[in-house]
């Protein structure tokens, strides 16, 4: 899931992670869901490079989700 951070007009975008097999570089490319997909080219080899996939952790609390066990 891609890191959410507001840019200059204050609207939420999502930074995309791309690494390639030749380095341990990574590089992030901010854009909109809406915009098409471009993958970048590593600045060392010149392959493209592949989209990182990161997990994230989700704190459910409140009264209105389900909880089983304690």
């Amino acid at each position: 899931m891609p890191i959410l951070l507001a840019n200059t007009y204050g609207v939420n975008m999502p930074i995309y992670e791309y690494k390639c097999d030749c380095s341990e570089e990574i590089i992030e490319i901010q854009r909109s869901i809406l915009d098409p997909e471009v993958i970048p080219d590593c600045p060392k080899c010149d392959s493209a490079m592949k989209k990182v996939y990161r997990s994230f952790g989700i704190d459910l609390k409140g009264s209105g989700w389900y909880s089983k066990g304690g």
